[in-house]
């Protein structure tokens, strides 16, 4: 995404980003999301314990509708679990969050299976880059609730191991959170569609999708 970046890209007969709007800004030839490698995964995951939980930076956005979203668990009883993963850094660990540390791989697998439900928001209004952690909650076999930046949507339908809300009103995650933690029914629907959805997006099958553009443009 830099200039160097496409100016390195330029050797290439065909190009990919993770962020789609290099693409749509003709700087790419094709979108290549992110996606998981199934081998890094514990196979010994734990049970769920925790209602909602997060590892991860709180920056920008993402801070205020962290704090919007303890509210909201508070208030229905829900229990939490949001992580600072920004080892070694000083300063407010957040609204109400574990204070910062470093969290490795396998124990960060054992945190995403221990909720019930994986959040995930963006940090700034312009950041559009698609990340993992939809993809993290159906790896382990769990709902993401996320907001819709980085073309989301345009990936995985809402109700495919996700549900969406609205970042510019945080208050619009009580909704689909209480059709998540109050009862089975939804839950177990939308947990059963991601695992159909995830086999499309692990990294086998960006790879595939990455070769088999590149045997195309031959």
């Amino acid at each position: 995404h830099t200039p160097y970046h496409q100016e390195f890209a330029r050797r290439f007969e065909r190009t990919f980003a993770a962020d789609v709007r290099y693409v749509e800004a003709g700087r790419f030839d094709e979108w290549l999301p992110n996606g998981v490698g199934v081998s890094a995964i514990p196979a010994d995951l734990p049970a769920p314990t925790v209602d909602v939980g997060f590892v991860g930076q709180f920056l920008g956005r993402r801070v205020d509708a962290a704090r919007a979203l303890r509210l909201i668990c508070d208030r229905n009883g829900w229990s939490h679990d949001l992580v600072d993963s920004r080892a070694g850094r000083t300063g407010d660990e957040g609204p109400g969050m574990s204070r910062p540390a470093w969290v490795g791989a396998d124990e960060f697998w054992r945190r995403v299976a221990r909720c019930r439900v994986w959040w995930n928001a963006t940090t700034q209004p312009e950041d559009e880059l698609l990340n993992n952690r939809i993809f993290e909650a159906m790896a382990a076999g769990r709902v993401c609730l996320s907001d819709r930046a980085g073309s989301a949507d345009a990936l995985v339908a809402d109700g495919r191991g996700v549900v969406y809300y609205d970042w510019r009103k945080p208050a619009t995650m009580e909704a689909p959170l209480r059709g998540l933690l109050v009862g089975r029914d939804r839950y177990d629907a939308v947990a059963a569609a991601g695992a159909e959805e995830f086999p499309r997006h692990t990294i086998a099958a960006r790879l595939k999708t990455l070769i088999e553009s590149a045997r195309r443009t031959r």
